[in-house]
């Protein structure tokens, strides 16, 4: 599952080590497609090596209707996106596509409900992130119906934790929707009142609650602003998951863990290790998941 580590259990080291990569976005081009009258076209774009899948979207000209029955992530590595544009209109329609990818994302991929919508009928839907998480953006896929509408795909709040879909059905048959979400990991940067202090020395704090279930936290300190990776390990040396990995202010921080790998599924119960590595220096911890 990647690189391997071996740690003193006991000690927390310092070494030195190169700066990291900072979080970036771009943003990747898709063809350009033609969807004549009553055809449908699926069109697959992919992210850079090393980039995940922020959204995706289109851009159409011609045509009078032209419905979007997918639009979601490919799989839950987030390298790939998915499109199907369909036009039951009386003339062709010209459609680009596009991705917003990012480097360093820990984003997840999280599956709404499924849902089925009646001829004529109207559906609402919303989909909640997990704690500590906020969606970056939502995706659905149709099947079955003929004429099925997206009216709305949007945020719920200013906080980021809900997204809302509204699915109508203008067709003669019942159409299902599956629905996903992408969110992020919230990182929390804790400041204090009026001018915050910044530490002279850098500092990884033990993680609470410990051991833990679903998820626990931990705080690190950094003098000034650097570049942050953040690994955890299994007891066997083996990366879990790069938690976090970009350019962080000095100052004190806390993040969060849920105990998933960066395939997105649960870790077992046992031992493990985090690691914090800045501009120079590094140190790790031991800390207990139970299920």
């Amino acid at each position: 599952m990647g690189s391997k580590i071996f740690f003193n259990v006991f000690l927390a080291t310092v070494v030195p080590f190169s700066s990291v990569a900072q979080i970036a976005d771009t943003l990747v081009d898709g063809p350009s497609v033609q969807v004549s009258q009553n055809g449908t076209v699926d069109v697959s774009i992919n992210c850079p090596v090393g980039y995940k899948v922020v959204s995706g979207g289109w851009e159409a000209s011609g045509g009078n209707q032209l419905f979007v029955p997918r639009s979601y992530p490919a799989n839950s590595s987030l390298d790939q996106w998915l499109f199907q544009f369909r036009n039951n209109g009386t003339t062709t329609s010209t459609v680009n596509t596009f991705l917003v990818c990012r480097r360093g994302s820990l984003d997840t991929l999280i599956e709404g409900s499924s849902v089925s919508v009646n001829q004529n009928g109207t559906v609402d839907v919303s989909v909640n992130s997990p704690t500590n998480y906020k969606v970056v953006s939502g995706g659905w896929e149709a099947s079955g119906g003929n004429q099925l509408f997206v009216p709305r795909s949007y945020p719920a709040n200013s906080s980021l934790d809900q997204w809302l879909f509204q699915f109508r059905n203008n067709g003669t048959t019942t159409s299902t929707v599956n629905t996903f979400l992408i969110c992020s990991p919230v990182i929390i940067t804790a400041v204090s009142e009026g001018e915050q202090v910044l530490p002279k020395s850098f500092q990884l704090g033990q993680n609470y609650p410990n051991p833990f279930n679903p998820s626990t936290h931990f705080e690190f300190t950094i003098s000034k602003r650097s570049n942050v990776k953040i690994d955890i390990y299994d007891a066997l040396g083996q990366l879990i998951l790069t938690l976090v990995e970009g350019t962080m202010e000095g100052g004190n921080h806390r993040i969060s863990w849920n105990g998933t790998s960066s395939s997105g599924t649960r870790v077992p119960s046992g031992t493990y290790f985090y690691r914090l590595i800045t501009d120079g220096a590094s140190q790790t911890k031991k800390m207990i998941f139970l299920q």
